[in-house]
């Protein structure tokens, strides 16, 4: 019995730890909205096909190019008005981040990520990021299973989570 504990433990240590933090990084994946006239999406096609990013858990609109988020890199980036982005992939990633902020005057405090397997599994959710409305913060991680989705969520209500040079690499 023992056993099966400890290695019981070591399971769920080993999963626990399959996602490690990460600078910026170099990939072919990129999304940088700047291609995009400012408009308003319920899904918007990204990194040139390798992706599609869809609102979710709301009642708004992406939107793209509002004055509102600012951006990394002008002309655009985008944010969930009242809607969280659930980023789809076309081929399994293990690298996903990007540059976020607060948009202004929304109540929201920081952010989370949710990543999810091939078979729609939820594989990790991250803890309550640290994100402000006056700079782009960059989050983040490699995951250590091959992730097909990624929900980017205001915390804690949903939206409000403006984006800029998003990345992802298998």
């Amino acid at each position: 019995m023992k056993k099966l504990t400890v290695l019981a433990a070591i399971a769920v240590g080993g999963a626990a730890s399959a996602q490690v933090p990460i600078g910026p990084f170099n990939t072919w994946m990129i999304e940088n909205f700047d291609s995009f006239t400012p408009s308003v999406w319920t899904t918007v096609p990204t990194m040139s096909g390798w992706s599609n990013c869809s609102m979710f858990n709301g009642f708004g609109a992406l939107v793209i190019g509002n004055p509102l988020s600012g951006f990394l890199n002008p002309p655009n980036s985008m944010f969930g008005d009242l809607v969280d982005a659930n980023w789809q992939f076309v081929i399994n990633i293990k690298r996903f981040g990007g540059f976020f902020k607060i948009v202004n005057g929304n109540g929201i405090t920081g952010m989370r990520m949710k990543f999810y397997t091939v078979s729609n599994t939820l594989w990790y959710t991250t803890p309550v990021l640290p994100i402000n409305n006056s700079s782009f913060t960059w989050h983040g991680y490699w995951l250590f299973a091959p992730i097909r989705r990624v929900e980017v969520m205001g915390f804690p209500n949903s939206g409000f989570v403006s984006m800029d040079e998003v990345r992802a690499r298998p």
